[in-house]
């Protein structure tokens, strides 16, 4: 996904989670998401939670697909790999 479209899907995933309060929708538009090609670059999804800083978004993410979620959370960390 272009960094536009990430960004814009992060703060669609904000609104729905924290402001709607609406966990089922919020998943399924995740899992929409992931199939869209969410989770195919961690390091700029790492970027933009940290500019956005929502990363309760990793928990929803960890349902999906853990090994994403881990190499998020690495990056944050500043670990290298």
């Amino acid at each position: 996904m272009k960094r536009q479209n990430v960004h814009s899907a992060i703060g669609a995933l904000t609104t729905l989670f924290y402001v709607h309060r609406d966990t089922e929708m919020g998943i399924r538009t995740l899992e929409m998401y992931i199939e869209h090609g969410l989770l195919n670059d961690t390091k700029l999804l790492a970027e933009i939670f940290e500019q956005t800083q929502c990363c309760d978004l990793l928990h929803g993410i960890k349902l999906f697909d853990m090994k994403a979620a881990e190499r998020i959370e690495d990056i944050l960390r500043g670990v290298k790999s």
